[in-house]
């Protein structure tokens, strides 16, 4: 009875063992491709997903700390239409500084952050008439200084009173070097955007006196 060689294969050549290697080598390289090709997007996304989870479960309790039990007074020669400003910030707000969407009320999302309960399944990227990436971009920004928000106001800051940006209108704005955070005032005032960089215009800008 003739012995086959291991490396031999009916239809194909015999193969020595570094043969075999390059060959399985390259193939391996092209399932990689095939597979990234396939579900790279998507694992990407889902890792996007996770960093974006897991910041808002570390900044949750600063915000409720820094933000929603406390309020501030602040005034500046920067303020013509009212002589201060008093914030309050609501749990509700912290959902929209992130820029994401969710199926779940805006206080039911700050809980979840807040008890460490918040799943991917919990908010998404989309809204309407804005692209994905888009709003991906966006959010990229904000995540990466959430946690600057948090000393705002215990570091030497600049405010600007009727702060627009783009489509965005504010009563006033507060920035550091690093963020610019917008304010909606009715009685009291609420965070109403946060972006990245300091947007306050040189010309009306003026520091913040107190808070």
């Amino acid at each position: 009875m003739e012995t086959l060689n291991p490396f031999q294969q009916v239809g194909m050549e015999t193969l020595n063992p570094l043969q075999l290697q390059s060959k399985l080598l390259k193939i391996s390289k092209r399932m990689m491709f095939i597979i990234l090709l396939l579900y790279g997007g998507k694992m990407s996304e889902i890792r996007f997903k996770e960093r974006v989870r897991d910041i808002a479960i570390d900044v949750a309790q600063g915000y409720k700390r820094y933000y929603v039990d406390y309020e501030y007074l602040i005034c500046s020669e920067a303020f013509k239409v009212k002589r201060y400003y008093i914030i309050d910030a609501k749990e509700d707000n912290f959902q929209h500084l992130l820029g994401i969407n969710s199926p779940i009320k805006p206080k039911e999302f700050f809980q979840k952050c807040l008890n460490g309960t918040l799943q991917e399944m919990d908010f998404d990227f989309n809204k309407r008439g804005i692209q994905e990436q888009s709003v991906k971009g966006s959010v990229r920004k904000k995540i990466q200084i959430l946690h600057n928000m948090l000393s705002l106001f215990h570091n030497e800051c600049i405010v600007e009173e009727g702060f627009s940006r783009n489509k965005l209108c504010c009563s006033f704005a507060a920035a550091d070097n690093t963020l610019t955070l917008g304010f909606i005032s009715a009685v009291k005032s609420y965070p109403m955007t946060l972006l990245k960089g300091n947007l306050i215009s040189l010309r009306n800008g003026k520091k913040l006196m107190c808070y």
